[in-house]
């Protein structure tokens, strides 16, 4: 059995298809995520210009869903102009890691206990 569909058809699926996923994507919230320890809130960030190592600072950040509180800073990057570096790193245990997006329903069902302390500290 072949099933034909018409033009029409196609661009109407198309435009649905297209407004679901911008539904999924405001649902999206930025988090830290370790590549040992998977999601930590508790995250040291080094930030530096290129080609100009010695200058950097280190911060020590609370990574919340969509949300970057920092609890420590220090050093500084002078009057440099270029481009800005980032590295980040687990609080926890060290590692490095990146930020990613993960579906708000997901962060709901995981234990944020440790993060409700940290936001209200």
């Amino acid at each position: 059995m072949e099933i034909l569909f018409k033009e029409e058809q196609i661009v109407t699926l198309i435009k649905n298809e297209h407004r679901s996923n911008e539904a999924k994507d405001t649902t999206l919230v930025e988090l830290f995520k370790c590549i040992k320890c998977g999601i930590e809130p508790k995250v040291i960030k080094e930030l530096w210009i290129e080609g100009n190592d010695n200058l950097t600072i280190i911060q020590l950040i609370n990574f919340l869903p969509d949300t970057e509180t920092v609890r420590f800073s220090f050093g500084d990057l002078g009057e440099n102009d270029g481009r800005l570096c980032e590295l980040l790193s687990c609080g926890k245990c060290g590692s490095t890691g990146c930020r990613e997006k993960i579906p708000k329903f997901i962060t709901e069902m995981l234990d944020f206990s440790k993060i409700k302390k940290l936001k209200e500290a």
